[in-house]
């Protein structure tokens, strides 16, 4: 029993053994796997930062609340070197009270103080008159608190509840600065550690642009890793403006992507700027920059007639506007903006369009990193889904800018995106592939479409992260086939093991008879026999149901079905009675059935027991 016993718990170890080989080179492989096959690129932080994965901004809603954080330091009007001498972040600030949906608040910062103007609903026209009244004359004073208006802000989004789609624009011209920290390090940490996550989980992006910011400078270099770091870790974007006047495109422009609007640029020729709103379009707004507080600005409608009334106007010293919205029906057809005076300003259209061009690929959720090719795929949508144009009946082109530091670092590349096609026919997704591009910064993609003469622009700007080189990695494919051949093998040694390992019949079983001797090596396999199956290969009529039972250690039991069945194991007639717990016998054993002899279990052939 006690070698029966050691016998098998061997065996067990020996298995057991096998299988943890096997547990530990799957996880092993599966874990190379997945770290040398899945994107494993890492860009060092040189600050604490907020959590990557934000929670995702809310479309924006008449709920929505967007606090303005608008920078009021000495440095905007003083000269030499003033970055908003004309006061153009005032002007673009009033702009998107006359543009967002929802709530509206401005915190004006400057020394060691801010203000909170609002917020208010914009829909009423008295507090957004008093709102615009408030921003224009909004003290310049001297330092930068940006870190004490992040506070204010997110205190007003949590006073008001954080209402879905809210948004943070910061509008600021350096590193922050006030007494008791001119280098702007603690409100910096303070920023980094304190405040960017608490934005990030909000699902609140703060968007930051740049004013005029010397990169060149060990204090506008400072300036741009902070508010570098303050969009990235709220899912926004930063961009520092090459002029004041360049604001108002890229404030706009966000708001247009905010929106889902199409955002043109409309071209300038003489004093004219002329665009065609398509029969797609149900709501436009033109808006134009003057360059001059004395410029006059006239609407020209397709009948080439001045435009007096039929849509809202709102007016700045630097600003136009005139929307059209579904209050009456929308003509279509050019239009024209006529810009009196030899200095050129900028005019632009927030077309809203059931058709519109969407980005696909890269999202807002995507992160790039250098050495790595970006693949763009875009489409045409219509509110309802994709549209699928036919063949070679629309363009869609990606003009894409590398940035460092919020400002072109590089020429752009214009790609042209190809339609895709399968057996079925032309699809929707529009692709194509930029270059690697090896800078870290952002990645400016601006993606035109021009589909039945109606022309869609929208724009994305998304963080570049270096890479850190990896290793030369082998094919998924080969390393999960590697697995699957390992295992396979590893298995079958272990069922070859079991298997050398398992009880066997041996030996004969014979009456003397002819036909009446059977080999059980040659017959049977299973370590257990029954009586009805060795009738099958030999003269035998038992009467009675037996099995012969064989251990791995070599034992064999003789094991009753039915009462009858005995055992003489030494020739000497002296009969053991079998039960169903079994009796070992051992060869020369004859098998008696109700006192009759049988037959007789031998170890060779040719053996008889009469």
């Amino acid at each position: 029993m006690c070698r029966r016993l050691r016998c098998r718990f061997t065996h067990h170890v020996i298995c057991s053994t096998l299988f943890s080989i096997i547990i530990i080179l799957a996880s092993t492989i599966l874990y190379t796997v997945s770290t040398m096959t899945s994107t494993v690129y890492a860009a060092p932080l040189q600050h604490k930062q907020a959590p990557t994965t934000c929670t995702p901004a809310k479309p924006i809603s008449e709920q929505s609340l967007l606090v303005v954080l608008l920078d009021r330091s000495g440095s905007l009007t003083a000269q030499p070197g003033a970055t908003d001498p004309a006061g153009y972040s005032t002007s673009v600030t009033k702009a998107l009270t006359d543009l967002w949906p929802g709530k509206l608040a401005v915190i004006p910062f400057s020394n060691d103080r801010t203000s909170l103007l609002g917020p208010i609903q914009l829909s009423n026209p008295a507090d957004q008159a008093a709102l615009q009244t408030q921003i224009q004359n909004a003290p310049i004073g001297g330092d930068t608190p940006l870190g004490p208006a992040m506070h204010k802000a997110l205190d007003v989004l949590n006073t008001n509840g954080t209402p879905p789609g809210s948004r943070l624009v910061i509008i600021t011209d350096g590193q922050p600065d006030m007494v008791g920290d001119v280098d702007g390090s603690h409100q910096s940490q303070d920023i980094r550690q304190n405040l960017l996550h608490q934005f990030c989980q909000q699902g609140v992006p703060v968007n930051v642009f740049g004013l005029t910011i010397d990169t060149s400078s060990p204090a506008g270099q400072q300036a741009n890793r902070l508010l570098s770091d303050i969009a990235t870790g709220t899912d926004a974007s930063y961009t520092n403006v090459k002029n004041a006047q360049d604001l108002a495109r890229e404030v706009i422009n966000l708001y247009a992507q905010w929106q889902h609007l199409t955002f043109t640029a409309i071209p300038r020729q003489g004093n004219n700027y002329t665009t065609t709103i398509d029969s797609f379009a149900n709501q436009v707004s033109f808006i134009a920059f003057r360059s001059e507080p004395s410029q006059a600005i006239a609407l020209i409608g397709p009948d080439q007639k001045q435009i007096t009334q039929g849509f809202q106007q709102s007016t700045d010293n630097h600003y136009e506007i005139f929307k059209f919205d579904n209050s009456g029906p929308l003509v279509h057809g050019n239009y024209t903006l006529n810009m009196s005076g030899n200095t050129p300003g900028q005019v632009y259209a927030l077309i809203k369009s059931p058709l519109q061009v969407t980005l696909v690929q890269p999202t807002t959720q995507s992160t790039l990193y250098t050495g790595r090719p970006v693949e763009i795929e875009a489409q045409f949508t219509n509110g309802n889904g994709a549209v699928t144009p036919g063949a070679n009946t629309a363009e869609m082109l990606a003009q894409v800018t590398p940035l460092v530091n919020g400002q072109p670092a590089g020429s752009s590349n214009t790609i042209v995106l190809t339609q895709q096609q399968t057996a079925a026919g032309v699809q929707p997704l529009f692709s194509g592939s930029t270059q690697a591009y090896q800078q870290p910064g952002q990645l400016q993609i601006e993606l035109t479409g021009t589909f039945q003469n109606a022309q869609r622009q929208t724009s994305l700007t998304l963080p570049v992260k270096p890479t850190t080189p990896q290793p030369a990695t082998i094919p998924r494919w080969l390393l999960i086939g590697g697995l699957i051949a390992l295992l396979l093998l590893i298995g079958a040694l272990c069922f070859a093991f079991l298997r050398a390992r398992r009880a066997r019949p041996f030996g004969y079983v014979t009456n003397g008879k002819r036909n009446g001797e059977v080999d059980l090596t040659q017959h049977f396999s299973q370590p257990v026999i029954h009586s009805q199956e060795l009738e099958k290969y030999g003269s035998f009529q038992f009467l009675s149901n037996f099995d012969l039972v064989f251990s791995k250690d070599g034992a064999v039991k003789i094991r009753a079905r039915q009462n009858g069945v005995a055992i003489d194991k030494r020739n000497t007639t002296k009969l053991e009675q079998v039960t169903e717990n079994g009796l070992e016998i051992t060869p020369g054993s004859k098998i008696y059935i109700n006192n009759r002899p049988v037959a007789s279990f031998e170890s060779r052939q040719g053996r008889v027991w009469h």
